[in-house]
């Protein structure tokens, strides 16, 4: 049973207009457990960097023992913000990318929307570091709707994709279209449902780098 000290994983397909499988998001694996302890480990847990580092170390054991399922693909991996300052967690992350590239895997770090750090300067110092490293870097779940505080960063030029969620995109297409073309930026939606709002992205969109949502797979990982 998983619980804060053993937490399971899963992937989810990552998919492009031409329906080819070219990535994969590392997620964790809630089934079976209450709200309660779903809660503890997302709210707690996930707040300090102990997970995330078995996480990357037993990815790279994964990745060796399943070379041929990766190679060619781009793998997703979610960082908090609150572990941009954990110097060891970061320099495990720059050997996995370093070592899965060598591999023709791609390992890109997805920075989450929770700011519990507030403006701490950490946060910053590690994102550099990873960027100036050739980490590929991600902001997960742009918020288009309103100012996403995260906006200034863009202005750096620290990442290489951008990941909005399908209904965030629908309402504003112009205000995306803009960011994607003054940042050089990967478009990857998020919560596709069902094959009327894949065709709405192929539509609209038509730059999107993938797609990924309840509409494609998603599998238990032994990691």
């Amino acid at each position: 049973m998983p619980n804060k000290h053993n937490i399971s994983y899963k992937i989810q397909e990552m998919i492009n207009f031409e329906g080819e499988n070219i990535g994969y998001e590392v997620l964790i694996d809630a089934e079976g457990l209450s709200i309660i302890k779903a809660d503890e480990i997302y709210n707690k847990s996930l707040m300090f960097p102990h997970s995330t580092q078995r996480l990357i170390r037993r990815l790279e054991r994964y990745i060796n023992e399943n070379e041929n399922d990766f190679h060619g693909k781009t793998l997703f991996i979610n960082l908090e913000r609150s572990h941009l300052c954990d110097k060891f967690l970061l320099c495990d992350i720059v050997i996995l990318s370093r070592k899965s590239a060598r591999k023709n895997v791609n390992i890109v770090i997805e920075i989450t929307e929770r700011n519990i750090c507030g403006s701490c300067p950490e946060v910053e110092i590690g994102i550099t570091f990873l960027s100036k490293n050739k980490v590929l870097l991600a902001l997960d779940d742009y918020e288009l709707d309103k100012c996403d505080f995260r906006h200034k960063e863009l202005e750096y030029d620290f990442y290489n994709f951008i990941k909005v969620d399908f209904s965030s995109l629908f309402n504003h297409i112009n205000k995306l279209n803009n960011l994607i073309k003054n940042h050089n930026l990967n478009l990857i939606v998020e919560h596709i449902e069902t094959e009327s709002e894949r065709k709405w992205v192929l539509q609209h969109a038509p730059k999107t780098w993938a797609m990924q949502g309840y509409l494609y797979n998603t599998f238990p990982a032994k990691f």
